[in-house]
């Protein structure tokens, strides 16, 4: 039974009982009784809320004149719980939204279609300069914007969308300083669908995009210079190679077992100062050299690496495998030859002397391929596994071994330009795997490709 059914039985059976005990469940008057303006005359209408079940009512309280001239009272009650409560709600939210609106770190503005402010929270204040009532009475959008054509295709694209994020836009604040922001909004419609004006966040991205170009200047300054720095020191690092080769092969003849030792070692020193050019080279080319990716066959890339590096695998007796099977990849030719170059080279630098097995695979996945390149060697120390990809880092572990840390930094940006990445997993037991990913294109860019056809593979190749 509703609450106001049980009240109107309660008032039924309470006739010639006091309301305060019937109504309210009191033991004595109600201290809000109106009683006393009623029968002076007054009709009283008011909200309460009942102790008696803590809903609330609307009450009308009239007075009624009998013809013996005295005074009763006429009382209407009416539930009004649910409008009540929905009332209290719909506060709460507009407080929280408001609350959340003025607190905001970002400019939030609304405005009408003429370019009027509306509402503005302080964040939108501090930005441009101008106060609140400046901005409401005086100041409109057009005298923000530097240009007047950057308004105009704003305005364009956001009705045209409906919504518009990260708009690009020069902004004058009232001191005269301009800002370049990024403007995001959407419109703001009437009942019947008309457009009627726009509700947005500004944000100040000047400092933003200052730190951006600089850091780009920086980094073409440090590329011309590692790049002039290379450059400049293998022209004269090939003259030290050349007249080292040709004091060896005069020193052999001699028979001088001293200066024939001190001749291997300059040889020695100009060859590594030659690859560490070279190395450079390579690494800056990757942050600059075009890529064009293509459809191409695994099994015919690590045919390539096979031959490749057939004569030193087999010197030092070590298996090289591959499954037979492997699945398309869409990449650039010369840099995936590179990445799984370097992490060959690498297995073949770091593995130890105790390393019997190469393995190589590629997997494909929903959204990427995943290339793997695994050996039986040397492990990784585990707080070293992300380090190593870092351009000039190298493990602790590797002391000895000529190298300067940059093939494994050029796996990592050649994987980050095919909008991929690069981990390597090291365990005692079984050794490392390095692993890249190349992200797939999405099936339109296959449409109307030829066929190609995957070529036999023995997926072996060992010597030892």
């Amino acid at each position: 039974m509703q609450s106001f059914e049980k009240l109107s039985l309660q008032i039924k059976e309470g006739v010639w009982n006091v309301g305060y005990k019937v109504i309210h469940g009191r033991d004595s008057v109600c201290p809000w009784c109106v009683n006393d303006r009623v029968f002076k005359g007054e009709t009283v209408k008011w909200e309460i809320l009942s102790p008696l079940d803590n809903r609330w009512y609307y009450v009308v309280n009239a007075p009624i004149y009998r013809t013996d001239g005295s005074v009763s009272k006429q009382a209407m009650i009416l539930d009004i719980d649910n409008l009540k409560r929905a009332e209290e709600a719909l506060k709460e939210s507009e407080a929280k939204y408001r609350s959340l609106f003025d607190d905001s770190m970002d400019a939030i503005c609304i405005t009408d279609r003429a370019g009027r402010f509306i509402d503005l929270n302080r964040a939108a204040e501090e930005l441009v300069g101008y106060s609140r009532d400046e901005l409401l009475t005086k100041v409109g959008v057009a005298e923000l914007f530097v240009d007047s054509a950057e308004m105009e295709s704003f305005r364009h694209l956001v009705e045209g969308k409906g919504a518009l994020k990260d708009f690009k836009a020069r902004i004058r604040r009232k001191d005269g300083t301009v800002m370049m922001c990024l403007l995001s909004a959407s419109v703001r419609r009437s009942e019947n669908g008309k457009i009627k004006g726009y509700q947005g966040v500004i944000r100040d991205v000047t400092k933003t995009l200052e730190a951006e170009e600089a850091l780009v200047d920086a980094e073409k300054s440090t590329r011309l210079f590692a790049y002039s720095i290379s450059h400049d020191l293998k022209n004269p690092a090939m003259a030290v190679y050349g007249i080292a080769k040709r004091l060896k092969n005069r020193v052999e003849t001699l028979g001088d077992g001293k200066a024939k030792e001190y001749s291997e070692l300059i040889l020695s020193a100009s060859e590594q100062i030659l690859s560490m050019a070279d190395q450079v080279n390579a690494f800056i080319a990757t942050k600059v050299a075009p890529v064009s990716p293509e459809r191409m066959l695994m099994d015919e890339l690590l045919e390539v690496l096979r031959k490749e590096f057939e004569g030193r695998l087999r010197a030092r007796g070590i298996r090289l495998r591959y499954p037979s099977s492997l699945p398309q990849v869409w990449a650039d030719r010369m840099a995936l030859l590179r990445i799984m170059r370097n992490l060959m080279e690498n297995a073949l630098k770091y593995g130890g002397d105790g390393m019997k097995e190469i393995t190589l695979d590629c997997r494909e996945g929903d959204d990427y391929c995943f290339l793997s390149v695994h050996d039986d060697g040397v492990p990784i120390p585990g707080e070293l596994c992300k380090m190593i990809f870092e351009p000039f880092k190298r493990a602790g572990n590797v002391k000895g071994v000529p190298g300067l840390g940059l093939g494994l930094g050029i796996v990592k940006e050649l994987a980050q330009r095919h909008g991929g990445s690069v981990w390597v997993e090291s365990d005692e037991r079984i050794g490392k795997t390095f692993f890249v990913s190349i992200r797939k294109p999405k099936p339109v860019l296959y449409e109307n490709a030829p066929s190609v056809h995957s070529s036999p593979s023995t997926g072996e190749a060992g010597w030892g």
